[in-house]
């Protein structure tokens, strides 16, 4: 479990819902800035890796696209 005031926060590109990196910050992750990108806190009971796809409708990530398998898929 992180600190209070560290959070993980998921880096998506501007035009995607793509995760393209998790960094962890200290602050509130709405005053951070990077051209191209946007960031959302993922929480500390919601799983997120890059990769992941971002569902602004329920705050979610997912493995798929579809945004259907909050699970990772097997691979078997």
């Amino acid at each position: 479990m992180m600190s209070e005031n560290i959070k993980q926060v998921a880096m998506i590109e501007a035009s995607s819902n793509i995760v393209a990196n998790v960094v962890a910050v200290e602050g509130d992750e709405k005053e951070m800035q990077m051209s191209g990108f946007y960031f959302v806190s993922s929480g500390d009971d919601v799983f997120c890796e890059p990769g992941m796809y971002y569902n602004p409708a329920d705050d979610l990530f997912y493995f798929d696209a579809a945004l259907t398998q909050l699970t990772r898929p097997d691979r078997a």
